[in-house]
């Protein structure tokens, strides 16, 4: 970079940035991937202004700005356009449709899809130069026509997929597309082939699809009429996500299942145990939003799951007398459990939501702007414009320089630190930032601390105690207090959050 600057050379300085943009916390990342993107935006290179934007977009993704990500790569994509760079243009086609799919959006990656496979194929030599991309394409296109339940088509891509997987010797590919004509050919109701399908695959699957691949067996053997392997290979797939805790969409439909065939058999103990699985899993679920969809909560919502909750407990309760005390001390602890089950679901999935909304929200923008009518404030605040103005500056430069950090920090501290007073710095603190000078402290405090825990994986294995004093404060009480004043989330719950989130 030095070297770059002293040359005055536009685009070394974009590569360096480059280089720079792949080594600290996500927030300098993102603001070196822009300086890449501003050096170099009338460069001729082929991959400058193109791998800014895609460096960006990798860093707004790993923060959980799944919208801004999209943007970031909808512009490399136009900019690998512009410079007919194939091979980044599939790369961020790819990143697209990855994003689209997380919300669920199949529709639209489905198309991007056809866009890529369409450019992929208008390369020379596509199956052996673009090999990767063209099997990785026919593999998520046949995913996508799944999820958009068009089989007939899928089997088109999958049988593409096998002849070009076996012709280009991949293979991996080829047991992936085994696999996924498994659970295509149970779709159509083709049982038997699917069986095959299925069983060829299992060796070749991960632990997450192997989940998937015994929820997928079951409904084979319940389309052939065998319900004792139905019902054998549900129970694998939740002792597979009990020892895993690895949840798949699906699994909330396998509860829904086991529920239904004890209820089948009367057994009113086992139904209620599958009905408060399926209450615990949408509290795992319900972050994930591949998973949450409208039609889904409707089906699936607790106040149904509590609806027949209560009538299997009142068919306990109208049950013979001649019940053992053990039977009757199991159906009250089932039913303390299904109530606590039902209240961690709520709060969960509140937690959830204010987690979600933390990642999604920058530090800063709760914060009122320095640029707010300065005229009016000082008026109610009898000091002079120039003065408010002054205390503002100063009060970035605090910011920007993390000035409250100091654990001892007291406001006559920080009034003699801007060479101001106490009661000025006081009152343009409670006019221009909405409030006093102890949440401006503690806001400032957790506003970083969220940075830092998103940033930094080394922090999140500290104490909550090593933490607070990190980012200013005496005490992990008045820390975690103060965090979930700020966030509605507790500390321990958002690191817990962020740990799962990476792995």
């Amino acid at each position: 970079m030095d070297k770059a600057k002293l040359k005055n050379d536009s685009l070394e300085i974009a590569t360096g940035y480059d280089y720079l943009a792949r080594l600290y916390d996500p927030l300098i990342n993102i603001k070196y991937a822009d300086s890449v993107i501003l050096y170099s935006l009338n460069s001729k290179h082929k991959n400058f202004p193109t791998v800014g934007y895609q460096v960006k977009g990798y860093w707004l993704y790993q923060m959980g700005n799944y919208q801004e990500a999209i943007d970031a790569y909808l512009l490399a994509y136009n900019s690998a356009i512009e410079k007919n760079n194939i091979p980044r243009q599939i790369e961020s086609v790819n990143a697209i449709v990855a994003l689209k799919d997380r919300w669920g959006d199949s529709k639209e990656s489905l198309i991007l899809l056809k866009q890529q496979l369409k450019l992929i194929k208008n390369q020379t030599n596509y199956r052996t130069d673009f090999k990767e991309d063209y099997l990785y394409n026919l593999y998520n296109t046949t995913l996508s026509y799944q999820r958009n339940k068009q089989y007939d088509s899928a089997s088109i891509f999958i049988n593409k997929g096998i002849q070009e997987s076996l012709a280009l010797q991949d293979s991996l590919s080829y047991y992936d597309f085994v696999f996924t004509s498994g659970i295509n050919l149970l779709k159509q109701k083709d049982f038997l082939k699917a069986k095959d399908s299925l069983e060829k695959s299992k060796p070749y699957i991960d632990n997450y699809r192997l989940q998937i691949y015994h929820s997928n067996l079951a409904r084979v053997y319940k389309g052939l009429g065998d319900l004792e392997k139905y019902e054998t290979h549900l129970k694998i797939t939740d002792s597979l996500y009990e020892v895993g805790k690895d949840p798949s969409p699906d699994l909330r439909n396998i509860y829904s299942e086991l529920a239904d065939i004890y209820k089948s058999k009367g057994d009113v103990v086992l139904e209620l145990k599958y009905i408060n699985k399926q209450i615990a899993i949408d509290s795992v679920l319900t972050a994930n939003e591949n998973y949450i969809s409208t039609a889904i909560v409707k089906k699936y919502d607790i106040p149904k799951l509590k609806s027949e909750r209560d009538q299997l407990i009142k068919q306990l309760n109208d049950s013979k007398s001649s019940r053992t005390l053990e039977n009757y001390s199991a159906i009250s602890i089932s039913v303390v459990l299904t109530l606590l089950l039902a209240y961690q679901f709520f709060k969960r999935y509140t937690y959830k939501k204010r987690f979600q909304h933390l990642m999604e929200t920058r530090a800063g923008d709760s914060e009122d702007k320095k640029n707010s009518a300065v005229e009016s404030a000082s008026q109610a605040l009898d000091i002079s414009n120039e003065l408010v103005a002054e205390i503002l500056t100063k009060l970035e430069v605090f910011e920007k320089s993390k000035g409250f950090l100091n654990k001892d920090l007291k406001l006559s501290t920080l009034a003699n630190q801007l060479e101001t007073n106490s009661t000025y710095l006081s009152k343009t603190i409670n006019a221009k930032k909405g409030k006093n000078f102890s949440t401006y402290l503690k806001d400032l405090r957790i506003e970083y601390a969220v940075k830092l825990l998103k940033s930094n994986r080394k922090l999140r294995s500290y104490t909550i105690t090593a933490i607070a004093h990190e980012v200013g404060f005496k005490s992990s009480e008045s820390f975690s207090k103060a965090f979930f004043s700020k966030t509605g989330i507790y500390p321990s719950y958002f690191i817990k959050q962020l740990n799962k989130a990476d792995a």
